[in-house]
């Protein structure tokens, strides 16, 4: 009798450790999800600042930025997969307030079949300007 009982009490120690592990498993388990994320952030700010780069030498060479990617040694004109291939870039169209030859803009998105879909956009501008947008632009980078 004393062996059955020693036994249903060491089946319950199990079932209470598992449901104690179960629920810190639930607790952590978002916000780890959630650092992959911010981590993962990474390569569209990478990616902008290595397409500047490249900008910025075919400006020294030919006195203007370039709108087609292609003239910087990407294989599309326009949205061009980023290093992890998490984000997309581009260079932006022509504005008011920011004009080829003097000034160019360049956004990063998060593709939609990837882990970071649904996530920030980014923008950087040749002037040095950064915005991030989680549903309206906001200055700086996230």
């Amino acid at each position: 009798m004393q062996n059955e009982q020693a036994q249903g009490s060491r089946l319950i120690g199990v079932i209470i450790a598992v449901c104690v592990i179960g629920v810190v498993a639930s607790m952590a388990l978002p916000s780890f999800q959630g650092q992959v994320v911010k981590s993962r952030r990474a390569d569209a700010k990478t990616t902008l600042l290595m397409v500047m780069q490249r900008q910025e030498a075919f400006f020294t060479e030919n006195n203007t930025y370039s709108q087609d990617l292609r003239d910087l040694g990407y294989s599309s004109k326009t949205w061009n997969d980023s290093s992890d291939g998490l984000y997309q870039v581009r260079v932006m169209a022509d504005s008011g307030d920011c004009a080829l030859p003097a000034c160019m803009r360049l956004a990063a998105r998060p593709l939609a079949n990837q882990s970071q879909a649904g996530d920030y956009e980014y923008r950087l501008w040749s002037t040095g300007r950064k915005q991030t947008r989680d549903g309206t632009w906001s200055n700086g980078w996230k």
